[in-house]
Order: structure tokens, then sequence, then C-alpha cells
């Protein structure tokens, strides 16, 4: 057995161990090929709204098991004030 495929038979295993209402963090790896692992990165998912995993035959993403995570911490959302100011709260519409 290729050293890549024991490390996606352990990547699998582990992938399997999960819990649906699990929270994980996706780990991509470097590579040299073309995937769309990498738009993952950093990302929190909740096990059973996640992603495809793998992702593709040669993936060798990491998921890090998490604490449910707390929103002020781990997520961060930026809108333009105008968007209440002129639309939300106008009160000529």
């Amino acid at each position: 057995m290729s050293v890549l495929n024991e490390i996606q038979e352990k990547l699998l295993k582990y992938f399997l161990s999960l819990n649906k209402t699990d929270w994980v963090q996706w780990i991509a790896q470097s590579n040299d090929w073309q995937d769309d692992c990498d738009k993952f990165d950093g990302c929190y998912f909740y096990v059973k709204n996640m992603p495809a995993y793998p992702q593709h035959p040669r993936c060798q993403c990491v998921l890090n098991k998490i604490p449910q995570p707390i929103p002020n911490v781990t997520a961060f959302a930026s809108c333009d004030i105008r968007k209440f100011t002129e639309y939300i709260f106008d009160e000529a519409k």
C-alpha cells in the first residue's frame, strides 16, 4: 500500500468516526494539483451539512473536530452601513 493510500485510509477512518452533530474545521493540505479544497481551508462545518469529503481522489485535507463554534469568535460579517441607513431603515421607502 502506498503512503498516499495509507494517509487517505487514516483520514477516512477518522471522518467515519465523527457524528453528524459534530463540528469540524477543514484544513486543506498544500498540493501541486488543481482542486477545490483551498476554498474550504479554515472553514467550520457542521458534519451533516459540510461539503463532500474527500473532495477528490487524492484529497489529503484534514478535518479537526472542534467544540461548537462561538459565533462572535469564529464568525465575521461586514456590511456597508448604507445598507441600513439608506435602505432597511429608510423611512421614505
